[in-house]
């Protein structure tokens, strides 16, 4: 589909009633870039000196990433903070209105944009560096944060909606993130690459995000929420909402992210032991628990490392505990 004369579909209830389409009802790739609005000079060309920084979060969704996006839009030297602007032009056409990036001139230095995979098609899976080199961003002013959370504390946090995942899916997103940070990790021209694993957060927001900050060249600001920061930006905050404008998203994403008045780490790490008794879930549920972590466990593990090395954190001693023994010891 090419343009944003989308039907509403109510196959599930709560947050999935809107953002569930069907496959003919999305949007293209094509699409998302030509929605993708940057500034321009007098002379129409994309005016590459006034474009802001922007720092791109991506990962499998239920990850931690509104997390990330309340306590961006709440730092000092962050203007915007966008919800899922690509993944909301793909469901939804321009409903929500474009990706528009503002200009220095504007008093916009830096812009922060959260972006997760899944959990219903592959077409919600992409490459949203790519989109933006596309639409013309310069690579240099592109920060890339990809974001991965233990997969089985994913898989069960994405069963308090009625559509759930299935198993390939998040397989596929989990796999991709991974996929992404190597490909930009090495980039000649990219801006940067932090790898941040959700799970290093446990027990020490703090530490994780002083240092991130600070390597992302921002004065590090704290872990608290700053709620007319969190306002949308028609109200006078820096919050873009896009598709979590939706009463029933907002009422069980967004509104209860933001509630907690910080960035905190939520649900542990989970052992297929322990997976049954958090999610109250068995038969083909814990089958398709078992494959998840089967095929990402040790490409999990690997980022994990990766990440406490980048962000200079220990992997605290409960999330060690919980992985298989035979690939520790852990830096």
């Amino acid at each position: 589909m090419t343009d944003s004369q989308q039907t509403e579909t109510t196959q599930y209830a709560g947050a999935d009633a809107h953002i569930f389409k069907t496959k003919d009802q999305l949007c293209t790739q094509k699409f998302v870039v030509e929605h993708t609005i940057l500034p321009k000079t007098s002379e129409g060309e994309i005016d590459i000196e006034n474009l802001p920084t922007i720092i791109v979060s991506a990962g499998p969704g239920r990850s931690g990433s509104t997390g990330f996006a309340g306590l961006m839009a709440s730092h000092p030297h962050i203007q915007q903070s966008y919800y899922q602007p690509w993944k909301s032009l793909i469901r939804h056409g321009d409903k929500y209105g474009d990706l528009v990036i503002p200009s220095k001139e504007e008093g916009v230095s830096t812009v922060f944009a959260k972006e997760t995979f899944g959990p219903f098609h592959e077409e919600e899976e992409f490459d949203p560096v790519d989109l933006l080199i596309q639409a013309g961003y310069p690579p240099e002013k592109i920060v890339f944060l990809p974001l991965i959370r233990d997969p089985l504390a994913t898989y069960n946090s994405n069963m308090k909606f009625e559509g759930e995942i299935q198993a390939d899916i998040l397989i596929s997103n989990i796999l991709y993130t991974i996929e992404l940070y190597h490909k930009y990790k090495d980039h000649p021209s990219i801006g940067g690459v932090i790898p941040i694993a959700y799970d290093l957060s446990d027990g020490q927001e703090e530490a994780l995000v002083h240092n991130m900050m600070t390597i992302l060249g921002l004065e590090p600001a704290g872990t608290q929420f700053d709620h007319t920061s969190l306002l949308p930006v028609w109200d006078g905050g820096c919050f873009v909402p896009f598709e979590s404008i939706e009463p029933e998203e907002h009422a069980e994403i967004t509104g209860p992210t933001f509630a907690k008045d910080a960035f905190v780490y939520k649900t542990k790490c989970l052992t297929l032991e322990e997976f049954p008794m958090i999610s109250g879930k068995n038969g083909a549920h814990l089958g398709q628990a078992t494959q998840i972590y089967e095929e990402t466990i040790g490409a999990y593990m690997q980022f994990l490392q990766q990440s406490a090395a980048a962000l200079e954190v220990p992997i605290p001693q409960n999330i060690l505990s919980k992985l298989p023994e035979n690939t520790l010891p852990y830096s």
